[in-house]
């Protein structure tokens, strides 16, 4: 399992940010995946082909979230968990997204190999 923090609502496709902040807040969710997949990398050893992933997400309230959009906003988090495992994102697949019935203090997200 890998476990990831709540991310940047300035990173929904919904949201009007300026491009340069976006791109910044992206970088710096990139290194937060690479550096959260990191210590799992040393120790597992992914199939050839495509890797089924399942993320749950544990939202910070209880507010309706449009799942699609939650997960759009955490691009960056796959692309440096597929830099720190050496892969191309693209072979995650099928990935499943649900949400989980508790919140959780300023979200996480759990990401799992299947």
């Amino acid at each position: 399992m890998i476990l990831l923090p709540w991310p940047d609502s300035r990173l929904s496709p919904n949201a009007r940010t300026h491009y340069r902040v976006k791109a910044k807040i992206a970088a710096e969710h990139k290194q937060i995946g690479y550096f959260a997949a990191k210590p799992d990398s040393f120790s597992r050893i992914l199939p050839e082909g495509r890797i089924p992933i399942r993320v749950i997400f544990h939202a910070p309230d209880r507010r309706r979230r449009d799942i699609d959009n939650i997960f759009s906003s955490c691009k960056n988090f796959c692309d440096g968990i597929a830099l720190a495992y050496g892969i191309d994102d693209s072979r995650f697949r099928p990935i499943t997204l649900d949400f989980a019935a508790e919140t959780f203090p300023k979200g996480k997200i759990e990401i799992f190999f299947e």
